[in-house]
């Protein structure tokens, strides 16, 4: 049986500085190294160091800085992938979000959000949901059985929807929306189906009395 974790990346300066996010290597604000600290510590109590867990992060600063908090505590050594990274924004990379949204290109009714495109040249979701793919199926044909995930907001969602083998059907009316310094856990049966055993805990990167 498999089991994953995964973890959204802490508080970054973007996310108290009005800008764009996406491929943008923004760091993690003091308060985010902070709650990325406690969320290693939680992590440690929960699973312990002693675990054959497999540590797998987005390359991107906010990411690694945040994985790099969890893998002191655990003693791991994470290994960074470009696959995770956050849906490139194109040429809103590096922008406000105020900027952001006098720009971006306004949904069909009729286009299910999985495809739309918010700049002319982003990424679309299922692009992404692509590309994130190529790491669950890693993780499926792996030996190990026990993993952690760190990644952003938006392609975090679409790995958790695709390690839970939910076709790109489903998502053009489904979304999973995370929020920063959330923890999810996820299992495998021995039936073989997926399960989401929590979702979005984010009471792992507060601080313990």
């Amino acid at each position: 049986m498999k089991r994953v974790i995964t973890v959204q990346h802490c508080q970054a300066v973007h996310h108290v500085n009005n800008m764009v996010g996406g491929v943008t290597d923004w760091e993690l604000t003091a308060l985010g190294l902070e709650q990325a600290r406690h969320i290693g510590i939680a992590l440690r109590e929960k699973i312990g160091t002693s675990s054959n867990y497999k540590l797998y992060s987005s390359d991107l600063t906010r990411t690694r800085q945040t994985a790099e908090m969890i893998a002191e505590h655990l003693k791991l050594t994470p290994i960074y992938r470009q696959e995770l990274r956050e849906i490139s924004m194109g040429s809103a990379t590096g922008q406000s979000q105020e900027w952001f949204k006098i720009n971006q290109i306004p949904r069909p009714n009729d286009l299910p959000w999985i495809y739309h495109k918010m700049m002319p040249d982003a990424e679309s979701a299922v692009e992404v949901y692509a590309r994130v793919s190529k790491v669950a199926d890693e993780l499926e044909k792996s030996t190990d059985n026990d993993f952690i995930i760190v990644g952003h907001g938006g392609s975090l969602s679409l790995f958790t929807a695709r390690w839970l083998n939910l076709p790109i059907s489903i998502l053009e009316k489904t979304a999973l929306l995370g929020s920063a310094g959330g923890v999810s856990f996820m299992s495998e049966r021995d039936d073989n189906a997926r399960v989401l055993n929590v979702w979005n805990d984010t009471s792992y990167m507060l601080q313990k009395p």
